[in-house]
């Protein structure tokens, strides 16, 4: 198995009930997306926005990142917050998220 991709599953079974995609995430598109993320590590060619389970503003972002040369292996991992210093961080910020996701959330046009 690829590095981080077991890290990328623990984060996702975590904070998937906040996630804000275009889409839901199913069992068979987060599949697919894990399996998208692999060939785009291991194959310079490979283009996530052929994916039919990658949104294509994630995709774009992957695209952006590589025509820039980010290596996605050197960044140092953020802080990773308990259950109870997520919720914490929630309530305390519950104001600004609240005034911001009807923002955010009209940025998807389709």
């Amino acid at each position: 198995m690829m590095e981080g991709l077991t890290n990328f599953d623990s984060y996702f079974s975590e904070f998937k009930d906040v996630l804000s995609l275009e889409r839901k995430i199913t069992r068979e598109r987060w599949e697919g997306i894990k399996q998208c993320r692999k060939e785009f590590f291991e194959n310079e060619n490979a283009d996530p926005s052929k994916s039919p389970h990658m949104d294509r503003e994630v995709a774009a972002s992957w695209i952006r990142s590589r025509s820039f040369k980010v290596d996605h292996r050197s960044f140092e991992r953020a802080k990773r917050l308990t259950r109870k210093e997520y919720d914490g961080f929630l309530k305390q910020n519950r104001l600004l998220i609240d005034t911001a996701k009807p923002l955010f959330d009209s940025f998807n046009t389709d």
